[in-house]
């Protein structure tokens, strides 16, 4: 299929909307400010802040997913929200290309960026095509994954259906800069899991000098396959990692990693120093490609421990907005943690 060609398609038919036509397919619907006509009789599925539509034909083996995302904070610029909407949603699930070609047009007071990638997700190819509308202090994304060009007229359909609440986001509150620590920055909200006391609490921000200490991190997961036919077990598959950081006070660091996944185990060591740079935490390692991390809490143990909650980036990817960040993290246990995040914790100075 012609990437470029459906993109432009797509995208030419949604900017005229913004709100401007009104066609009917279904019954309307409306989610996290945002105002639709899905496809008929395509089955609806609910993640935190998505809403997702699927239609499946076994027979030809064709499909199509349509995305709509609850409208977030906009960083300001268009092109930053697409980049990161782009990013989070379909690079780094699908390994698409990082930096598509886009298209961008101005309507009825919001800016619309929309652009698309072919991609092979297990064997399975298909072209993703985006829209982020990004106006009134706010964005929103909306994505269809397909594999059948036949799909295009009720994507069509469907994109000249949106309309956007234009009520103005209200500026996020600027906390008060007079103290060390700040409050809890994921407290409960309608909907979402119950959130756990915070255990310590949380600084405003951080230097190198409080990254030094011996810090670790790591996952693991264990499967136990039975026959299908007999019901009888057939074997174990064991899957972990543990990584530590000896940071000392100057920045230098001493990295070790171990992994094993089934009977084939990687060890590896390096070393290198940790920078800090607006939300950012680098590790520029020696003999490795450097990591980058958002920085999302630091939280201090009763017990003179530390917990640094993060989210891995790609090393020229912008940081994520507060808006998105909320809606992936929070603090279920007592310590923050973020989907597709890192932790890593600090024990007492014995």
């Amino acid at each position: 299929m012609d990437t470029k060609r459906i993109s432009a398609r797509i995208f030419f038919t949604v900017v005229l909307l913004a709100g401007s036509f009104t066609m009917v397919l279904c019954q309307t619907e409306t989610f996290g400010g945002v105002t639709f006509t899905p496809p008929k009789g395509w089955a609806r599925s609910n993640k935190e802040g998505v809403a997702i539509y699927t239609e499946v034909d076994k027979a030809s083996g064709r499909f199509c997913l349509l995305t709509i995302y609850a409208a977030t904070a906009s960083s300001g610029n268009a092109q930053s929200d697409f980049a990161g909407s782009w990013n989070e949603a379909i690079v780094k699930p699908f390994n698409a290309t990082a930096k598509p070609e886009t298209e961008t047009q101005t309507a009825d007071g919001w800016t619309a960026v929309s652009g698309g990638s072919q991609i092979d997700s297990g064997g399975t190819k298909a072209v993703v095509i985006m829209t982020v509308f990004s106006g009134f202090g706010k964005a929103v994304t909306t994505y269809a994954m397909f594999n059948d060009q036949s799909y295009i007229p009720q994507l069509d359909a469907f994109n000249a259906t949106i309309k956007i609440d234009k009520t103005v986001a209200a500026a996020p509150k600027t906390p008060s800069s007079d103290s060390e620590y700040i409050d809890d920055p994921f407290p409960d909200k309608p909907n979402y899991q119950p959130q756990q006391p915070l255990l310590g609490p949380l600084k405003r921000s951080i230097t190198v000098a409080d990254l030094a200490g011996h810090w670790e991190s790591g996952a693991a997961s264990v499967t136990s396959y039975y026959s299908s036919s007999t019901g009888n077990y057939a074997g174990t598959d064991t899957v972990f990692y543990g990584e530590s950081f000896d940071i000392k006070p100057s920045g230098s660091f001493d990295f070790k990693f171990t992994g094993r996944s089934g009977n084939h185990t990687v060890r590896e060591a390096d070393t290198g120093t940790v920078t800090l740079s607006g939300p950012f935490i680098k590790f520029n390692f020696k003999s490795r490609a450097a990591e980058k991390y958002q920085f999302v809490a630091y939280m201090v143990m009763p017990n003179g421990g530390a917990v640094l909650s993060t989210i891995q980036l790609g090393v020229d990817e912008a940081a994520l907005p507060f808006d998105r960040v909320s809606i992936n993290c929070g603090h279920a246990k007592g310590f923050i943690t973020c989907q597709g995040g890192e932790v890593f914790t600090r024990p007492p100075s014995k």
